[in-house]
């Protein structure tokens, strides 16, 4: 893992931690996983959407602000994709991506979060 980070001489030079701060390290490890996580949810094929709107690694306001826990709950399930929206039906039923088409209009759309929520005729009084 220091290997990884570039840090190899804590391992090979042991007295260097004595040189070097603690918090150096720490800001280096988290930097690391930051790096890492933000590659993550951006090579993902299940988060197109949450890889939008996420850009930092910290808890939204919306998420703690609103206090109607249902609200809460499916704004969380609509980010995480975790939703029963054509584009996540498919790929559990293994649905090529350009079938998952909405059975709610007739735009022949792939009925994914931006359709749902910007698109749909069907959905779009609410």
């Amino acid at each position: 893992m220091l290997d990884q980070l570039g840090m190899t001489e804590l391992w090979t030079n042991q007295d260097t931690i004595l040189t070097m701060r603690l918090n150096t390290i720490k800001q280096r490890l988290l930097d690391h996983y930051y790096q890492s996580w933000y590659s993550n949810i951006n090579n993902s094929r299940r988060l197109n959407t949450y890889c939008i709107f996420k850009h930092t690694f910290n808890l939204e306001a919306y998420l703690d602000n609103n206090t109607n826990k249902r609200f809460r709950s499916a704004l969380r399930r609509y980010g995480l994709s975790s939703h029963k929206l054509e584009i996540e039906h498919g790929r559990y039923h293994n649905i090529d991506r350009k079938n998952s088409i909405c059975k709610y209009c007739n735009l022949k759309a792939i009925e994914n979060e931006y359709h749902f929520l910007l698109v749909c005729p069907l959905y779009r009084n609410i």
